[in-house]
Order: structure tokens, then C-alpha cells, then sequence
């Protein structure tokens, strides 16, 4: 009975033994070079990822029938479809030459306008974070007049501490969140035949580690400034304990997705 692409995926993440990582590399290559020609759309992605499971598949059952792998991979090519067949497969023109310029093979068009609106966010943010800084700096002066009611003495400080803190949100928010783009800026980092829905898992997990981290840092870098409140004894280990508690939880939950990535 014909796997399904469940089962062939987790055949996929699972290596038998004895198989060296140079047999997977070489049908993922080949793939790539096929699909090179062929718009990234979400479809033909998902033709890519069958086709792969399919031929890994077929690759070690060859091989445990005791073929070689020069032998087994030649085998598992020659059952697989031509470039006309597959664009045949994707309604596209068998004729056309290939595309001068696209994505990465596995990034869509709307992927990478995702990733080009993140770009803009990133640079207001950083200029947000440095406008937060020099208020901090230049407005010292005077928060010692307009926030007097907010702690018994020194208030200026504390809100001195206040702005740097969210200016350094800003900052970690920034350069933490290149981290959700990585199929765009780093897609030969992308194990082959992961799911559409373990990486949109992925993702989701990495906007909340975004502004998990964010929060952490910043919770550190207020924290000496609330010595001016009574309880600050008690605030500050406080804080400082939320902050690292944040930071060991995020980092457990990341090693979950070591399956998506090759880096991690």
C-alpha cells in the first residue's frame, strides 16, 4: 500500500542507519535543479516536497535491496517524471525557457514581501529605539520636575532607566525578528521535506520568542532603575527572576524545531 505523506516525511526525518547524508543531498540537489525553471508558486513547492519523499523512499528501499547508491539514485531518476511533465502537472508552458530571475527555490512571492515589510518595520523600530536614547539622555533634566509623583525621590532616574529599557526593547525586537525570515535569508538552512505545517508552527513560535526575548532584556535593563521605589528589594530579584525564567523557556521550546532547521 502506497505510504502516505505523513509516513514518508517521518521516513524522511528518521536516517536508517548506515545511510550517509551525501545520498539526501544529492536528490535534494537534483530536485532543486529541476524546479530551478519553475515559478516558486505554494503548488509547485508542494509537488517539490511529494517528489522528494517519494524518491527518498524509493532510494533506501533500493538500497536495502542492495544496490548501490550511484546505482539506486540513477533507478529512482529514471522513475520520475521529466521537467515537461512536471510543468504539464502545473498547468505552466512546456516551452518556456527559465526564468531569468526569481525567489529562492522554496520562498514565494508573497513570502518574500512579508520578509521586504519586515525590513521597514526593522528600520522604524531601530530609529524609534535611538530617538528613546537620546530622549533619555537630553530630557534628563527636566522628568525630575514633571514626574515627581511616581516614586519619593530620584524619579528622573527611573524613568531615565525606563526609556533606555524600551529603546533597548526596540533594538533586540529588531535584530531577534530576522530570525522568522530564515526560509528567505537563509533557505539552504531549511531541511528538505518538512511540512507546510510544522514550519508555519515554527514561525509562530519564533514571533512570540521575538517579543519573549525582547521583553527579558528589557526587564534587566530597567531593573537597577526601580531602586527608587520602597518595595525595590523586592522588586528587583523579582524582575531579574522573570527575565531568566523567560529566556530558559524560549531557549528549551527553540531546540524542539532542531527538525526545520539544519543550523540549530
Amino acid at each position: 500500500m502506497e505510504k502516505t505523506k505523513t509516513e514518508m516525511l517521518t521516513a524522511e526525518m528518521e536516517e536508517p542507519t548506515g545511510f550517509s547524508e551525501q545520498a539526501y543531498t544529492k536528490i535534494q540537489t537534483y530536485l532543486d535543479n529541476m524546479f530551478a525553471s519553475i515559478p516558486p508558486t505554494d503548488e509547485a513547492m508542494r509537488l517539490k516536497n511529494d517528489m522528494y519523499c517519494s524518491m527518498l523512499d524509493k532510494y533506501n528501499g533500493y538500497v536495502q535491496e542492495g544496490a548501490n547508491g550511484n546505482e539506486a539514485f540513477g533507478r529512482v531518476v529514471g522513475e520520475f517524471g521529466s521537467l515537461d511533465e512536471i510543468r504539464a502537472a502545473l498547468a505552466l508552458d512546456t516551452t518556456a525557457a527559465p526564468m531569468a530571475e526569481c525567489s529562492p527555490v522554496g520562498v514565494t512571492p508573497e513570502r518574500k514581501k512579508q520578509y521586504d515589510k519586515f525590513k521597514i518595520g526593522q528600520a522604524v523600530a531601530v530609529a524609534c529605539g535611538v530617538v528613546l536614547c537620546i530622549m533619555s539622555v537630553f530630557g534628563y533634566p527636566f522628568y525630575s520636575e514633571y514626574f515627581t509623583g511616581i516614586a519619593e525621590e530620584e524619579p528622573e532616574n527611573f524613568i531615565f532607566g525606563l526609556l533606555i529599557a524600551a529603546g533597548v526593547f526596540l533594538f533586540v525586537w529588531a535584530g531577534t525578528g530576522e530570525a522568522k525570515y530564515y526560509d528567505v535569508t537563509l533557505p539552504e538552512a531549511l531541511r528538505p521535506g518538512v511540512s507546510e505545517e510544522r514550519m508555519a508552527e515554527y514561525r509562530k513560535f519564533l514571533s512570540v520568542r521575538q517579543m519573549l526575548i525582547s521583553l527579558a532584556v528589557a526587564l534587566f535593563v530597567v531593573t537597577p532603575f526601580t531602586y527608587v521605589f520602597p518595595f525595590s528589594m523586592v522588586i528587583m530579584p523579582i524582575l531579574v527572576a522573570v527575565g531568566v525564567a523567560i529566556l530558559i523557556v524560549v531557549g528549551a521550546v527553540h531546540g524542539i524545531y532542531s527538525d526545520v532547521r539544519t543550523d540549530k
